[in-house]
C-alpha cells in the first residue's frame, strides 16, 4: 500500500482496513506500523507513502473510524507511542514537516486523552520531530493542561525535557512566536513543582 501509485487505487485496500476500527485493534496497529516502515525503506517511494498517509489520516478523522478504538491504534495512525520501536529518525524531519497539518488535526481529535498526550510528548522529544516542536507546544496547550491534574513522574520528566529542548535550541524562535510562547508558559505551569521547572522561570 505504501508503494502503490494512484492508478492502483490504494484506498480500495486501506479503507476497508480502517473501517474495522475498534473491531481489529491489534491487526490495525500492526498495519500502520508496517505501512510506515515499508514507506520509509526506499527514498524514491516516500512521496507516494506521504500521499497515502495523508489520505488515511484525513479519512480516519473525517469518518471517525478510530474514535472508539484502542489508544494504541489512534497513536499508530501517526506512527507514535511505540518508544524504541518508533520508525522515525532524525533524517525524517523534513518528511514529517509535510504532515504538520495532519498532526494538528490528530492532536485536536485525540490530544485530551492522557495516553495521546504522553505519546505526543514522547514523539516531540525525538530528533525527527525537531521542526514540529513549537507547533507541538501549541497542540499540547490546546489539550487543556489545567485539567491534567498531577502528572505521573515519567510524563512530567518527558515534558520537562521537551521544554528544555525548545528553550535551548529554539529560544529565539520561541520568543518571536506569540502562540508558542504562551503555550510554553501553560505547559510550564502544568509541570507544577517539578525540580526542573524553576530553571525555565
Amino acid at each position: 500500500v505504501a508503494q502503490m501509485g494512484p492508478d492502483e487505487h490504494p484506498q480500495d485496500v486501506w479503507e476497508p482496513l480502517l473501517r474495522c476500527g475498534a473491531g481489529a485493534p491489534r491487526w490495525l496497529d500492526h498495519f500502520f506500523h508496517a505501512f510506515l516502515r515499508a514507506g520509509l525503506q526506499r527514498a524514491e517511494r516516500t512521496a507516494a507513502m506521504i500521499r497515502q498517509w495523508q489520505a488515511m489520516v484525513d479519512f480516519a478523522l473525517t469518518e471517525h473510524v478510530l474514535d472508539n478504538g484502542w489508544h494504541e491504534v489512534q497513536h499508530g495512525l501517526m506512527g507514535i507511542g511505540r518508544g524504541g520501536l518508533s520508525p522515525w529518525r532524525a533524517e525524517h524531519a523534513e518528511l514529517l514537516l509535510q504532515m504538520r497539518g495532519h498532526f494538528a488535526r490528530w492532536a485536536a481529535a485525540f490530544g485530551r486523552s492522557d495516553s495521546a498526550r504522553d505519546a505526543l510528548i514522547g514523539f516531540l522529544n525525538s530528533d525527527a520531530a525537531a521542526r514540529l516542536r513549537l507547533d507541538g507546544l501549541i497542540w499540547l496547550a490546546d489539550a487543556e493542561p489545567r485539567s491534567w491534574g498531577r502528572l505521573h513522574a515519567s510524563t512530567a520528566n518527558h515534558l520537562a525535557n521537551l521544554l528544555a529542548l525548545v528553550d535551548s535550541s529554539q529560544r529565539v524562535a520561541l520568543q518571536t512566536d506569540a502562540k508558542a510562547s504562551a503555550a510554553f508558559r501553560i505547559l510550564l505551569d502544568a509541570l507544577g513543582d517539578h525540580p526542573r521547572a524553576a530553571s525555565f522561570r
